[in-house]
């Protein structure tokens, strides 16, 4: 049996359940951000995607005859959904049978996005919560800190650790929001 002296037992407990809680949540936090920050990445360095991307912004200013500055991402969408005056074929359709022709290593774009599919399957409503229960457990335990320093030298060495504990992984998970928060 474990001795806690005058200390709320119970409390220290808790706080002990809901940190070790804690540091798992932030594990598979910082999994999962990890994987979608590789994807990040693998698309701002794809060679090939700017390629293609730069072909769509050509293809969009010589349908512009030449006034648009830029092509909005929301656009690409329409991609296939524009049709030639025969509608049999899209502009996507016709994109791609133009890099087929000329350029058909840029249609293997694909190869430089491996991370792509791991994160097309992270949800951002679960990384929300996931969050939420992250921060509510942090506050737990600062609520379980502050109360703890009622009890006098008995609890020292607890909220010495716990002290430690939410100084530490406040700052991790900080660290892991402003991480992702780069390529929103």
């Amino acid at each position: 049996m474990f001795g806690f002296g005058s200390l709320h037992g119970g409390l220290i407990f808790s706080c002990l359940i809901t940190c070790f809680t804690c540091v798992l949540q932030i594990s598979e936090f910082k999994t999962i951000l990890n994987i979608v920050n590789f994807a990040c990445e693998e698309v701002r360095n794809s060679c090939k995607l700017k390629e293609i991307m730069k072909k769509i912004l050509c293809l969009g200013n010589t349908l512009n005859q030449g006034t648009a500055m830029g092509k909005l991402y929301i656009h690409l969408l329409k991609l296939s959904k524009t049709r030639a005056s025969n509608s049999k074929m899209t502009l996507m359709h016709y994109l791609c049978k133009v890099l087929a022709t000329r350029t058909p290593e840029l249609l293997k774009f694909h190869l430089d996005l491996v991370s792509l599919e791991a994160t097309s399957k992270v949800q951002l409503k679960y990384l929300a919560e996931k969050m939420q229960a992250i921060i509510k457990g942090l506050e737990k335990v600062k609520q379980e800190l502050a109360a703890s320093e009622d009890d006098g030298p008995v609890s020292e060495g607890f909220r010495e650790v716990h002290c430690c504990f939410t100084a530490l992984y406040s700052s991790t998970f900080i660290l892991n929001i402003c991480c992702i928060l780069q390529y929103v």
